[in-house]
């Protein structure tokens, strides 16, 4: 279950790497929206993916957790990139939150 919905997060954060390398464009006036109409629906997905990459990220296997971290990173640049002022505030209050429970 984890994995299928990582391995959706990466799909779409896939689609909104190529939107940003040029080789296509669903929107003329936005710049990265990937399968959506609009960059709040294309960084609500990848949020919702977000806490997901924990599993990994705690995993025994380095190779687990090598791939965990890339997908982080991936899935929280392609946020940044979207200019979703919702996706990055989501990753603000995830990390307050996560933040929160440690201490």
């Amino acid at each position: 279950m984890v994995l299928s919905l990582l391995f959706l997060a990466f799909c779409r954060q896939c689609s909104g790497v190529v939107q940003i390398l040029g080789f296509f464009q669903i929107s003329t006036t936005l710049w990265v929206t990937g399968s959506f109409d609009n960059p709040a629906g294309f960084a609500a997905c990848l949020c919702a993916g977000f806490p997901f990459v924990g599993f990994l990220l705690s995993d025994s296997n380095k190779y687990i957790r090598y791939v965990g971290g890339l997908i982080g990173f991936v899935i929280v640049i392609a946020v940044i990139l979207s200019q979703s002022r919702a996706g990055i505030m989501s990753f603000h209050l995830f990390h307050s939150s996560e933040y929160e429970v440690l201490s």
